[in-house]
């Protein structure tokens, strides 16, 4: 097979569902070994079969990423498999809506766990792995990192703080030639079960998004391939996401009040 990601042990966070999974997806038809990742101990019946039908090429690996040991044991056990890690996507991620004084302590740290240091430990572990291979630290990022959206700020502030550490490791890391970019994602479209956090820690379902015209989980994975290929630092993802780049980028007080407006004009109707 004709591919750069032939052989490659692939660890990404995340991927029971939605743009992780669809990515491992991809992965596996270019011939990457690839490790899913999910706090649960089963997978799911989706992820399930189709570890079934690649069990020479996958395996599920259950972490609470959150948790600096239970990331640690999933490096030492990826490297013990495989012998090497070459890819990291740093994916996993929790979302929450409503006022920020109204969440529960728990559910503000649990968020800020999978969210920020899910990333941070998985960065540290993997590293002398990737030196060893000239590897790539690929952090999954949000419009919202761009211009924080109301109701949705640790969500904001934690996909935000996903792009300040891609920066830095960039720059920290290439002394090593391991390669750090960060995907900034536009609107990409949920599944039907999909769900967020209520500031109490129950779970609603997330919004349907077809107003915003987003890009299907294997458009938006395919853009993931493609900078992984490249090794490009940064790709947004999307005309929402460039939209929201462009204009945060060359008018960000003009983005704001549209945000602003959007976000006014949302609890009126509601």
């Amino acid at each position: 097979m004709n591919s750069s990601f032939y052989n490659a042990v692939v660890i990404i966070t995340g991927s029971t569902q939605g743009i992780g999974l669809e990515t491992g997806i991809q992965l596996l038809k270019q011939g990457a070994y690839v490790v899913f990742n999910g706090r649960r101990e089963n997978p799911g019946p989706v992820l399930q079969t189709l570890l079934q039908k690649h069990s020479s090429k996958a395996c599920y690996i259950a972490a609470d990423v959150g948790n600096a040991s239970a990331v640690l044991n999933l490096v030492t056990a990826v490297i013990k498999q495989q012998g090497k890690i070459d890819i990291v996507i740093l994916n996993a991620g929790m979302s929450s809506q409503g006022y920020l004084h109204e969440h529960a302590d728990g559910v503000i740290q649990n968020i800020i766990n999978t969210n920020l240091f899910g990333a941070l430990w998985l960065s540290k572990y993997a590293v002398p792995a990737l030196q060893k291979t000239k590897g790539q630290i690929l952090c999954i990022s949000s419009a919202a990192a761009l211009c924080g959206i109301a109701e949705y700020s640790l969500y904001s502030a934690t996909k935000k703080a996903l792009i300040g550490l891609a920066e830095s490791l960039y720059s920290e890391l290439f002394p090593m030639g391991i390669h750090v970019g960060v995907t900034i994602v536009g609107f990409t479209e949920n599944e039907t079960f999909k769900t967020a956090l209520k500031p109490d820690g129950s779970l609603h379902p997330v919004p349907n998004r077809n107003a915003f015209k987003p890009m299907s989980r294997a458009a938006t994975a395919s853009c993931i391939l493609q900078q992984l290929q490249g090794r490009r630092r940064i790709v947004v993802t999307g005309l929402s996401g460039k939209f929201a780049y462009a204009v945060s980028r060359w008018w960000p007080a003009l983005y704001l009040r549209l945000l602003r407006r959007h976000y006014l004009k949302s609890k009126l109707k509601a």
